[in-house]
Parts: structure tokens; sequence; C-alpha cells
């Protein structure tokens, strides 16, 4: 594995791992499926909406001010794995990861920038996110 700034780049477990984490967002989102969506959050998360002008703090915040007023809208939501950067601690418990995304709907499609700060408690577990940042460009 290369490093920056200390961080790793991510070996193809890693890779493989943080896309499957992204699909199975993008899956929560096109399918209004809070169930799914929380499960893939920490619960103390903090998120950067571009939809609501302060940072919210806590799964039932982001849920009610966020995905509760986008969801319901959204028919695909993908992720440009391809333009993927990740980074990962070296204990491998933590990720960086940035990229560029669309969601589509009833009326809009919007190219967004996001960035998600993951974390886990092994190797063997799923990755959650601790953060989140959307914005348009």
């Amino acid at each position: 594995m290369g490093k920056v700034m200390g961080l790793l780049l991510p070996d193809e477990r890693d890779l493989s791992q943080i896309t499957n984490w992204l699909q199975r967002l993008a899956r929560a989102v096109e399918h209004t499926d809070y169930v799914a969506g929380r499960r893939l959050q920490d619960a103390q998360i903090s998120v950067f909406a571009a939809n609501v002008p302060e940072m919210l703090r806590g799964i039932d915040k982001v849920q009610e001010k966020s995905w509760e007023r986008v969801w319901p809208s959204v028919d695909r939501c993908s992720h440009a794995k391809q333009e993927m950067m990740a980074l990962v601690s070296p204990d491998q418990k933590m990720a960086v990861v940035a990229m560029p995304a669309n969601f589509a709907g009833k009326g809009f499609d919007v190219d967004v920038r996001v960035t998600y700060a993951l974390w886990r408690t092994d190797q063997a577990s799923d990755w959650r996110a601790a953060h989140a940042h959307y914005s348009t460009p």
C-alpha cells in the first residue's frame, strides 16, 4: 500500500468494501429505505447537506431535515466510483472517501460532490459513516 500524509491508499479489499457501502447507500436512497440508510451511518453522524444551511448532528436529525425532504424524490443515486479518492488509516478502521455523485428524480438531475468519513471497529466489520458532506459544484 502507498501512503499519503501517513494515511494508506486502500487495498483491493478496502476498495471492495467501500464500493459495497456506496452501493448499499445508493439503494437505500433510491428505495427511500430509511432503516437501511440508518444501518450505514453512525448514530452520532454529522452532515453538511446542500439542501440544509446548518450542519446536522445525529442520525434522527439527518433523517428528518435531509433524507425525508430529498430521498422520496430520488429515482437514481449514483457515485462516480471510477473517480473516487480514498485514504484509510494504518489500522484500516477509518477511511475518507470523496467523489462526484449524481441524484436524479422527479424534475431534477443534480451533480454533487460527496465526501464521507467512514469508520469500523475492525477489518471484518461493515463501514459506517461518521460524517458526510454533500455540495453542488
